[in-house]
């Protein structure tokens, strides 16, 4: 299970990474073809993982909620905060909590839809020749 908790550790600092390589204005900034922002990814991506902790932590899902407003996803600065304050409270939870089937299925549901975001976002980055941050291009063999 540590394994998984690791896994998804690292996944976080990736994003706060990824937060921090974006120039202010990509967090508006949408694919020409049917898409949302990249604001919109990470605000799906923050609800999400909140969402994921407090399922966790009651050991069933209690509904989609983000902590990010329309104003907050359109700059780095929200954004970071919410990774921030999200990571923390599961480096929390990971302290303390017993890791029965529901839970370690609710855990790697949230890997998984961690990575789901990883993907979506380089596909924005090659779109928009954005670039990628050096630990992105490492875990991911980017150019």
């Amino acid at each position: 299970m540590q394994h998984i908790v690791d896994r998804l550790i690292r996944d976080f600092e990736l994003w706060v990474e990824m937060a921090n390589h974006l120039p202010d204005e990509a967090f508006m900034a949408e694919l020409p073809l049917p898409s949302n922002s990249i604001g919109d990814q990470f605000w799906c991506l923050i609800g999400a993982r909140e969402s994921y902790i407090r399922a966790i932590e009651e050991g069933e899902w209690q509904g989609f909620t983000c902590s990010l407003s329309r104003e907050d996803i359109t700059a780095r600065e929200g954004i970071l905060q919410a990774l921030a304050d999200s990571a923390a409270t599961f480096y929390e939870l990971a302290s303390y909590i017993t890791w029965d089937e529901p839970r370690i299925t609710l855990l790697l549901d949230l890997l998984e839809h961690e990575v789901q975001h990883m993907g979506q976002l380089i596909r924005f980055c090659y779109a928009l020749e954005l670039g990628f941050p050096m630990a992105w291009k490492h875990r991911w063999s980017l150019e």
